[in-house]
């Protein structure tokens, strides 16, 4: 135990450091892409203007807001980066991969697209949720809408019009990944991206034409996808893992535990948490390729850099550290933390508070709270009365919900639980006196 803590004493340290590199690298909102033919070393690389480094980063950081880490900082970061894709996204609400104004819209252009448009309404859903509004929504239903294959998906990538089509025909399950996890924090589903990414999965076939690598493709569907074969992508990860203990360099390695994290594989990532401790430096790792920028007949360019090496680095250990962190946790119900049995304890507590109150009435009303209490636990089988606030704070993702999943300790499931039962009850003596039922 103490070990596990020096070692999330460390993760800080390096996080608040990696955060202090990281706003020294966010230029008006924004962070700078590298260009490079050679994907080992970065040599000769050339600095771009993208929206896509910034919404990548911001998501990052929604693990490292936490107790502990210099949270005003990542604030500050999150909210100029927020600010930059507010102004990139157009009256559609689609985005570029370019930035609208930069040099290389003008020499290389290419129309909006897909993946740039969702990995930016990401970060947006995750920090400031409030700008997609009923307006903002409808215009993105007509962006799915525009570049569906068959209704309900899968997508295109391009944003184009339906004449140009043929010409930016494509459907990319990276693209698609990130559209449905755009989708599942709104709490919508899709069967045909599912069945795409499946399909994927079974055929071990994590084919992208702008992702080389496998590494960001299952980093993409880890985010959302909890259907019956993640294991599959688990077991496909760990044969990729060399005998060092990680996946070859920095970014691939902290995206690989990211993934298995979200997976429920923590376990299988211990040895790649050292190798990434050890490989940082002055509060930062270096630049890996992420996706392939260009191709040309001389060459393939490829697009990364340290800063979002760093961003994925740095969400990979602060993910890790928070399942120590729960893992930490005493494993019984007590005023401020729930734990594994903490369902049963919760229920128990609250029948014997709805009956202490049921004691403190008269004679006629107890009798008859006591019967309806027993009615209902009989009837409530699973438990959605009694337990509706405990629901709903499961329901609450830790990456978008942390400060107000936070407040909802035990106490306050506790009283809410026994609050719910109550009105419950009270509303079906109610219920029963106007139907003519109860005759007291």
């Amino acid at each position: 135990m103490k070990a596990k803590t020096e070692l999330n004493v460390k993760i800080k340290k390096i996080t608040g450091e990696a955060l202090s590199f990281l706003n020294k690298e966010q230029k008006n909102g924004s962070f700078l892409s590298l260009t490079s033919c050679d994907p080992i070393t970065f040599g000769a690389s050339k600095t771009a203007h993208t929206t896509f480094f910034t919404s990548l980063i911001i998501s990052c950081l929604n693990a490292c807001d936490q107790e502990g880490v210099p949270n005003k900082l990542i604030k500050n970061i999150k909210q100029r980066g927020v600010d930059f894709i507010l102004r990139e996204k157009n009256e559609s609400w689609s985005l570029n991969y370019w930035q609208r104004q930069g040099t290389e819209q003008k020499k290389m252009p290419y129309p909006d697209d897909m993946d740039d448009t969702f990995c930016a309404l990401i970060s947006l859903c995750q920090t400031r949720p409030n700008v997609l509004d009923g307006d903002a929504m409808a215009q993105i239903i007509k962006l799915l809408l525009s570049t569906e294959e068959t209704p309900g998906g899968p997508y295109h990538t391009w944003l184009v019009p339906t004449e140009q089509r043929k010409k930016w025909h494509d459907i990319d399950l990276a693209v698609n990944s990130n559209i449905a996890y755009f989708l599942q924090l709104n709490n919508i589903e899709l069967p045909n991206i599912i069945a795409l990414t499946e399909t994927a999965i079974d055929n071990e076939s994590f084919v992208s034409k702008y992702y080389f690598s496998p590494y960001p493709i299952l980093y993409f569907i880890s985010r959302w996808y909890r259907g019956n074969k993640t294991q599959k992508i688990i077991n496909f990860l760990l044969k990729k893992k060399n005998k060092a203990g990680n996946w070859g360099n920095s970014l691939d390695t902290a995206l690989a535990i990211s993934t298995l994290i979200s997976l429920n594989a923590v376990d299988t990532t211990i040895k790649s948490i050292d190798y990434l401790l050890n490989i940082q430096k002055d509060g930062h790792w270096p630049p890996c390729p992420f996706y392939i920028e260009q191709i040309t007949k001389e060459n393939t360019f490829y697009s990364g850099g340290s800063n979002l090496t760093t961003a994925f680095c740095i969400e990979a250990l602060n993910l890790y550290a928070q399942h120590i962190d729960k893992k930490r946790e005493v494993p019984a119900l007590q005023s401020k933390t729930l734990q594994k049995d903490q369902e049963s304890a919760l229920l128990k507590q609250i029948d014997e508070n709805v009956n202490d109150f049921m004691k403190t009435l008269t004679k006629e009303m107890k009798e008859e709270g006591i019967l309806l209490l027993n009615k209902l636990i009989n009837a409530d089988t699973d438990k959605q009365i009694r337990l509706l606030p405990y629901f709903f704070k499961k329901s609450l993702r830790r990456d978008l919900c942390q400060e107000r999943s936070d407040r909802l300790n035990a106490d306050t499931l506790l009283l809410l639980g026994t609050a719910n039962t109550l009105g419950w009850i009270a509303y079906r003596i109610y219920d029963d006196i106007l139907d003519g039922e109860n005759k007291k």
